[in-house]
């Protein structure tokens, strides 16, 4: 029994470390920090190339059309709802895997005209999106 309890304490009881990153304490400081040295590993090397590549891209994007709405089907929605993982946590919405996986079949019919009308119209919906 007095192992149990040695491993019990050495998985969760942890004393409150204080958060320490380049020598700052606040969180406010560390993210700003975060936000300085991220900014800084993102900026073209060279502003000469990142124009020509930005005008390639912009030339090429504004000729896209996109594969269309129809490699989205309720074949593809079935048996991507069976190869998700179960007993995972749910999400911010409190829905699990198995909630969709054991659902009725319709859904994933309702799942496959969801998804292609997203895709047709580019759009996501601000509560998916995030």
């Amino acid at each position: 029994m007095d192992r149990f309890w040695r491993s019990w304490r050495s998985k969760f009881n942890h004393q409150n470390v204080p958060l320490v990153i380049d020598g700052l304490l606040e969180e406010k400081a560390i993210a700003n920090r975060f936000a300085i040295v991220f900014e800084s590993v993102s900026v073209p090397n060279s502003p000469q190339r990142h124009k020509q590549l930005e005008a390639n891209f912009f030339s090429r994007y504004s000729h896209y059309v996109g594969e269309g709405c129809s490699t989205v089907n309720v074949e593809l929605i079935a048996r991507c709802i069976e190869n998700v993982k179960k007993g995972k946590a749910s999400g911010l919405d409190g829905l699990m895997t198995e909630h969709v996986s054991f659902a009725h079949q319709v859904l994933i019919v309702h799942l496959s005209l969801l998804f292609r009308i997203m895709l047709k119209h580019s759009l996501v919906p601000d509560a998916i999106a995030w």
